[in-house]
């Protein structure tokens, strides 16, 4: 059987991708999201969460009253996930960092600079932009009532 993940539909802070080890079925609040074989669902979930794939979450999705973010899955295709197998060995640390309660924006500080800078060249000036605007984005989403 193919690994698979879910897609948390609508979000508040930030839209959520997580491994689904469970294999659990799921309602209309998350999309199930499968892979090819030869792709790694957890380099694809690590892959995921990094200031340009934010950026472009919230330029794809509709925000809702309450400022809700909302990704139908042809809005979530649109998501520009800088993939690389290596990425499969952050999903632990992520995993770690979040269930420790950091923040989000700690998060991406870790996670920029290996997926953004170490493995995509982007400058430091480059992943700052990415994380403005996602930033800017979201807080002009979530200031909405």
């Amino acid at each position: 059987m193919l690994s698979s993940a879910l897609f948390i539909r609508r979000n508040n802070h930030y839209p959520k991708l997580i491994v689904n080890e469970a294999n659990a079925y799921t309602t209309d609040t998350m999309h199930r999201v499968s892979v090819k074989e030869g792709i790694s669902i957890n380099a694809l979930v690590a892959s995921y969460y990094n200031s340009l794939s934010f950026a472009f979450a919230e330029v794809s999705g509709r925000s809702h009253g309450g400022g809700v973010l909302e990704l139908m899955p042809n809005e979530a295709e649109n998501i520009l996930l800088p993939y690389s197998v290596q990425n499969e060995n952050l999903l632990q640390n992520i995993d770690n960092m979040m269930r420790a309660g950091q923040n989000i924006e700690q998060i991406l500080e870790f996670t920029n600079q290996i997926i953004l800078r170490d493995s995509y060249n982007l400058t430091d000036h480059e992943i700052n932009i990415a994380n403005s605007i996602w930033r800017k984005l979201k807080n002009r989403r979530l200031s909405r009532n």
